[in-house]
């Protein structure tokens, strides 16, 4: 089933998460991506963050760039994420709340960009290499509306200690080609 996600920097901000504190662990288990959930990795990322996103404009097809600032915070039952976006796109500000949840290897949300309704997304999550609590890498991947073209969507979110990138790909589902793109790339620093 497609979705339609928000574009450009809301879909990276529909990918994040916030986080719990996590405990130093044997070097052994810190390679063994099994003993440690997509979950757990998501909500690592707790506090605030900021940086850029650089993405491709759908009408001039050039790389722009712009600055972001990230705030993600587990609630109580430590399993639920608000994450805020804050970025000013050409002329006007922009604010996307997302809640988010991780069960089970799904990501399931809901973001709003102020002034618009709430739109629900699913993707998949996996973790693909963890060498500790603060340092993994992890794949969603989705279908969704990208640019008003059907798309499987993946995004790769590398967390290395106190920074995070996220890289945003499509392959559009409307032509003949087994081809990812580059949609879109966030980096970010920890405050």
């Amino acid at each position: 089933m497609l979705t339609k996600i928000l574009p450009a920097a809301a879909s990276l901000a529909l990918a994040l998460g916030a986080s719990t504190t996590l405990l130093a662990e044997p070097l052994a288990a810190q390679n063994d991506t099994s003993a440690y959930t997509p979950a757990e990795a998501i909500t690592s990322l707790d506090g605030d963050w900021t940086g850029k996103l650089t993405y491709r404009d759908y009408q001039s097809n050039k790389l722009e760039s712009i600055p972001v600032d990230v705030a993600m915070e587990t609630l109580p039952d430590g399993e639920t994420m608000v994450q805020r976006y804050d970025y000013t796109d050409p002329g006007f500000q922009v604010y996307i709340t997302s809640l988010i949840a991780v069960k089970d290897g799904l990501l399931t949300g809901a973001s709003a960009r102020a002034g618009r309704a709430f739109v629900t997304y699913y993707k998949d999550i996996a973790l693909s290499a963890k060498t500790s609590n603060t340092s993994w890498t992890a794949v969603l991947t989705s279908e969704a509306i990208d640019g008003n073209r059907p798309a499987r969507v993946r995004e790769t979110m590398v967390r290395d200690e106190g920074s995070l990138k996220v890289l945003k790909e499509v392959d559009y589902l409307d032509d003949s080609k087994d081809e990812w793109m580059f949609r879109n790339e966030i980096t970010l620093a920890a405050k």
